[in-house]
């Protein structure tokens, strides 16, 4: 039950928590796969998404339990017991058998000679398995929430105006933050067209930026 509150909170942060902060429906998702990525470049543009500490830990978070995950079915299937003369391991045991089909102690032994530490029992394994993943997309729905309420403070100010100052002054940051403007400047008229939106010229991408 644990598990599916991480989705659960993504999704109500990202189709009511969001929209309601930015004051009206129109800026929820659409449903659909091109829905979804414009909502995504939406929100890169007008939030700086990808710079977010939140955002950062739902990566962690999601692609570290996918690792995880990887990591624990290699060591399942590589530490079986065979019971039989089956063609393979797969078919050397009975799932529904009360005897334990793969050796813990093998895999704690193997992974200790690695990491130095291993788990001690299998509960505290599959509660850390299930701990990253949805302490993930938990931290992305608190990051979403923040950006509904236009909390930013995660901006490297003293780059932009430098960057103001000096054409050429280049930083990942710098071109990061280009390419947002030209998100804006490309999708602002579409989103808020009773916006008569004037962009001016140092905002927008100049000669290579980009």
């Amino acid at each position: 039950a644990i598990a599916f509150t991480g989705p659960i909170a993504v999704f109500v942060s990202v189709f009511l928590m969001y929209p309601l902060g930015q004051s009206g429906w129109f800026f929820a998702p659409s449903f659909g796969v091109a829905g979804i990525f414009r909502f995504i470049l939406f929100f890169q543009g007008f939030h700086n998404w990808t710079l977010n500490p939140f955002h950062m830990m739902g990566v962690a978070g999601i692609l570290g339990g996918a690792l995880l995950c990887a990591i624990h079915g290699a060591t399942v299937e590589n530490t079986l017991f065979e019971d039989g003369e089956g063609a393979n391991t797969f078919r050397a045991f009975e799932p529904t058998q009360s005897e334990e089909t793969y050796s813990m102690v093998t895999a704690n032994r193997y992974w200790s000679q690695i990491f130095g530490i291993a788990f001690s029992n299998k509960r505290w394994l599959h509660f850390f398995m299930l701990f990253v993943p949805v302490t993930g997309l938990w931290m992305c729905s608190i990051g979403v929430v923040g950006l509904g309420l236009n909390l930013r403070a995660y901006d490297f100010v003293s780059q932009e105006l430098r960057a103001a100052e000096d054409p050429e002054f280049e930083t990942f940051y710098t071109k990061n933050q280009l390419l947002n403007e030209g998100l804006r400047a490309w999708m602002a008229p579409a989103d808020q067209p009773h916006e008569s939106f004037v962009f001016p010229e140092e905002v927008l991408p100049r000669g290579n930026a980009l």
